[in-house]
């Protein structure tokens, strides 16, 4: 070999103290982990191995693999930076082969003239580099067992991105590098050591920006200065919706590819604005265009715009948005309290509906699911929807077929006597702030992934648990900047002091709102990205800033709800920025009596649980409607007889 042979051989000497390191560290902090190393590989299984890929491997690698021969599968199984997983020896030339195979290569030769050819295979993947660090998916480390001076480097192998050097000289300098981060506690490369005390984590290093400016401010201050709002350049995305339109003379919604309508009994324009959230003293006529503008302006804080109606004793509210706040579960109890009220929402291949009565489900559907009707009372509608050819599903059918089919059985079932002509001329709008999210259903983490964490959580006394969330409450706020809203601080200092909202936070609580406009932040921090208009350009620090400062509030709110504190504190803590979160926690909690066999009774809960519902993937595939191509635009030519004519009508 050359000289690099010889400079790898001296770090291999190194080998043996790193990993003396790293087990004192597992000993000491991760039981569980350090219980998953294997004893030493058996040296002619290593020979094989070489024999089998051709190689010798370098003596850097020889040295671990001579005292570790990687480590048991599983949850606790010790990782590398983040998720890579030492192999066993007999694993290396199996997942070789699978590489080199996939790519076809054999040789050396192979390499060299697929690298000459096109330039993919000499970054992507060489039969000469070895794998001995494996993940979940095809993602894996390596090391260039090719001779010549980058003998014995470490490299990392990802699907669809090729194999990258320069991080470790060696497996020597890697293992040395994963010690010294163990002992000093430091990131190694952008992930950051941790334990739970049994098991070894690495946390992805997440930097929060200090102050992300707020786009809703800038807009108001560009309001209250008389800034016009600049022209707006629909996003791409957008444009290529009409693709598919609607028919006309079929859905009567000409060019609304996504909405929702909301019908609420027995009230007016004003207060259904005011039932959304918005002011009923801001609103002003506005067409669909100027509404969908305003929307879309930087000026508006890119906040949804809601137009409202009134027919038959009903008012109405249509949103032309992918997702409309009508038809969220909490915005419907909202609409509804003390009358009734329809969701009703097109999406692309679909359209469902749902009646709720003071805040109760009475029945819903879905044309793509038109046998899972629910509610109290789910086959209320049954004979009108068979009536409108809705019952049974008829994959035949233009989806844009189904917004007259279900507005038919409105009018049968409620009197709802609704056309797309009303929502042709200008209607009152205005603007409002999203309403708050529901208590979340589930936990933010299997037990699988966070055992020891998930258990302390589900046998902690609940008074000792509430003050252990709380404080990593405050911590939160206190990572993400939300400490400096006084109305979060005010929350959690009433509730460390014992005072509970059993009820959860109102909307239209200061809370509530401060929460809702926190959220909004966020959403417009992302819209500047997606919008192509004049107005101030986040940075990505400052997107995902706001985007964890929603995740935090919200997080925090939820301890306060009607959810259980075993998945409330999940949302909370996976919301935790600080990389020593579980020891903090563990240690706010005190001891916690965890019977034994809890993990694994957890675990097995977790497996016995029903999975997705096949409706979750289900793929109905449906007619769509093309707009037709346009005639190709006349072009001039040069015809037969010498002279310029337009295409197509040049003599032969």
């Amino acid at each position: 070999m050359t000289g690099g042979r010889g400079r790898a051989a001296v770090n291999a000497e190194q080998v043996p103290e790193s990993w003396a390191a790293i087990e004192e560290w597992l000993g000491a902090h991760a039981s569980g982990t350090y219980a998953s190393l294997r004893p030493p590989a058996d040296p002619a299984a290593v020979e094989a191995a070489q024999r089998t890929i051709g190689v010798t491997f370098p003596d850097a690698l020889l040295a671990s693999l001579a005292r570790h021969d990687g480590t048991d599968d599983g949850p606790d199984a010790f990782t590398l930076a983040g998720r890579y997983q030492l192999m066993r020896v007999e694993e290396i030339p199996d997942r070789w082969r699978m590489t080199t195979d996939a790519l076809d290569l054999s040789s050396d030769a192979d390499a060299e003239r697929e690298d000459e050819d096109n330039g993919l295979l000499g970054w992507y993947w060489h039969p000469r580099w070895v794998p001995f660090g494996k993940t979940n998916s095809v993602d894996m480390l390596v090391v260039d067992c090719r001779p010549g001076e980058s003998y014995g480097a470490v490299g990392i192998h990802l699907k669809g991105d090729g194999t990258h050097f320069g991080d470790w000289a060696s497996v020597a300098d890697l293992l040395a590098d994963i010690a010294d981060g163990l002992h000093r506690d430091r990131p190694v490369r952008h992930w950051h050591p941790a334990t739970d005390g049994v098991r070894l984590h690495w946390e992805l290093v997440r930097e929060q920006h200090p102050a992300p400016r707020s786009l809703l401010d800038l807009a108001a201050e560009a309001r209250e200065s008389g800034t016009p709002a600049p022209p707006t350049v629909r996003p791409a995305m957008r444009r290529l919706q009409h693709l598919f339109p609607p028919a006309a003379e079929a859905g009567r919604f000409g060019g609304y590819d996504h909405f929702g309508l909301t019908f609420v009994a027995d009230v007016d324009e004003a207060e259904l604005l005011r039932r959304f959230g918005a002011d009923p003293s801001d609103a002003a006529p506005r067409s669909r265009e100027q509404a969908r503008e305003l929307r879309d302006s930087w000026i508006g804080g890119f906040l949804p715009v809601l137009r409202v109606g009134r027919v038959d004793g009903w008012a109405f509210a249509v949103e032309e948005q992918h997702a409309p706040e009508g038809v969220r579960p909490e915005v419907l109890r909202r609409l509804s309290a003390g009358t009734r009220a329809v969701a009703l929402w097109h999406s692309g291949n679909s359209t469902r509906f749902t009646l709720v009565a003071d805040g109760t489900v009475v029945t819903g559907y879905d044309t793509l699911r038109p046998e899972r009707r629910h509610g109290r009372e789910p086959d209320l509608f049954l004979s009108a929807l068979r009536d409108a050819g809705l019952v049974p599903l008829d994959t035949s059918r233009y989806p844009d077929e189904d917004v007259p089919a279900v507005l038919e059985v409105l009018q049968a079932e409620l009197g709802i006597e609704f056309d797309g002509d009303l929502l042709r001329p200008a209607l009152s709008s205005a603007q409002f702030l999203p309403a708050l999210p529901g208590p979340p259903s589930g936990g933010a983490f299997p037990a699988q992934a966070e055992p020891t964490v998930l258990a302390r959580l589900t046998h902690a006394d609940e008074a000792r648990l509430r003050a252990a969330l709380l404080a990593q409450a405050r911590r939160l706020a206190a990572e993400t900047g939300l400490d400096g809203y006084p109305e979060l601080v005010e929350a959690l200092d009433r509730a460390a002091a014992g005072e509970h909202l059993p009820s959860g936070v109102d909307d239209n609580s200061p809370l509530g709102l401060r929460v809702r406009r926190i959220a909004a932040e966020a959403h417009a921090a992302y819209a500047t990205m997606r919008v192509d208009a004049e107005g101030p350009r986040y940075t990505e620090a400052e997107r995902r800033a706001w985007l964890r400062r929603r995740q935090a509030a919200e997080a925090i709110v939820g301890l306060f709800g009607p959810a259980p504190l075993r998945i409330s504190g999940t949302h909370l803590l996976q919301s935790r920025l600080h990389p020593a979160w579980r020891e903090q926690f563990i240690a706010d909690l005190g001891p916690v009596d965890v019977p034994d066999g809890a993990v694994e009774d957890l675990i097995a809960a977790e497996r016995r649980a029903p999975g997705p519902a096949p409706d979750l993937v289900l793929v109905v595939r449906r007619p769509h409607r093309r707009r037709p191509s346009p005639a190709p635009a006349p072009r001039p030519v040069i015809g037969t007889d010498g002279k310029v004519h337009l295409s197509g009508e040049w003599p032969a």
